[in-house]
């Protein structure tokens, strides 16, 4: 018996050490979700409609922003101010977000900026709108993908609890205590920890931050 719950206990480990998300276990920059972006987007586009310089603009629109967003955009306003170009400024906040979202958005406003684009507005609130259906088709991927992640931690607990159960009569214990016994026992969960690895794996395919 001794045994058994020794596999058990091995398994259960073994399916808790996968279960866990490699990336949650390294130092990263702070996360940003994509969902601020499509009203800063509409922030800016407001500002210029109001007669606001693109520059201006934006460095306002970056008040609408979590804090920890302010800070940063407070940081590369202050340098814009003491000389800095306002596409330098922003390029930098750029490299220094790492966002792929934010990246695009800088790309369309310095393009617009150096052109002296009068659409800046009116594609920015195209691509806010854009974004907004993709963020949504995000959200509906990311509920299957917690249904996937549950029902895999199902199926891996319900031969568990199957041979917890059945071990409780003497004659099947005695068998799984066999050589082939043990045998069939290990390959079950060698093949259970290999698909709820891989029912894991898919459940945290990545789309975008929301």
């Amino acid at each position: 018996m001794g045994v058994i719950v020794g596999l058990i206990f091995g398994c259960g480990l073994a399916l808790a050490i996968l279960s866990i998300n490699p990336r949650a276990r390294k130092n990263k920059k702070p996360h940003i979700p994509e969902r601020f972006w499509p009203q800063f987007c509409d922030e800016i586009s407001s500002g210029v409609r109001a007669g606001l310089s693109v520059s201006e603009a934006t460095w306002r629109a970056g008040e609408s922003l979590p804090v920890f967003l302010q800070d940063e955009f407070s940081k590369f306003q202050i340098g814009a101010e003491r000389g800095i170009s306002f596409n330098q400024s922003i390029l930098s906040l750029s490299n220094q977000l790492e966002s792929p979202t934010f990246t695009r958005i800088v790309f369309l406003i310095v393009t617009a900026n150096n052109q002296n684009s009068a659409s800046l507005a009116s594609t920015l609130n195209e691509y806010a709108s854009n974004l907004r259906t993709d963020l949504e088709l995000v959200d509906e991927i990311a509920g299957k993908q917690a249904i996937t992640k549950v029902s895999a931690r199902v199926a891996a607990l319900a031969p568990l609890v199957v041979l917890v159960l059945t071990s409780t009569r003497d004659s099947v214990r005695e068998s799984f205590l066999t050589t082939l016994g043990l045998s069939v026992v290990a390959l079950s969960f060698t093949v259970t920890a290999i698909s709820y690895f891989l029912m894991v794996k898919f459940s945290q395919i990545k789309v975008l931050n929301v």
